[in-house]
């Protein structure tokens, strides 16, 4: 027994051409539509925009650079040195920043609220230098 046939039975035969053409038509880009949304309202619902706080903006020398790739078009690796002596190594794949990196570069450090690790990401040279005045 086919859709049409259960449609057809439920309300009527003119009524059910109609439905199921309409169905076979819409029912799946609005299925997709539907699960789309539904995935980003869930997305955005479980989201925690307060996970990481602010601690700093740092000026660190760079200690050596080497591409993600063999033509290095793709990102950068990045080795930066800490004020403790620690030597990052953080990568990057933005055109503007790996343009930005050279003997000294400029990090956000942050603290995760729910482990307090602290954590380190590349950032553009106008935010150290904002964060200076």
């Amino acid at each position: 027994m086919s859709a049409l046939d259960i449609l057809a039975r439920l309300i009527g035969p003119q009524r059910a051409v109609s439905v199921y053409i309409h169905g076979r038509r819409w029912g799946i880009p609005a299925l997709l539509l539907t699960v789309f949304a539904g995935g980003w309202a869930l997305f955005i619902g479980l989201s925690d925009p307060d996970r990481y706080r602010h601690l700093a903006y740092l000026t660190v020398p760079v200690v050596g650079t080497a591409p993600l790739t063999g033509t290095g078009s793709s990102g950068i690796f990045v080795d930066v040195a800490l004020p403790d002596g620690t030597v990052l190594n953080l990568n990057t794949t933005e055109g503007p920043m790996i343009q930005s990196i050279s003997d000294t570069a400029c990090l956000q450090q942050r603290e995760d609220t729910k482990t307090n690790a602290v954590t380190y990401r590349l950032r553009l040279p106008g935010s150290c230098a904002r964060a200076q005045q």
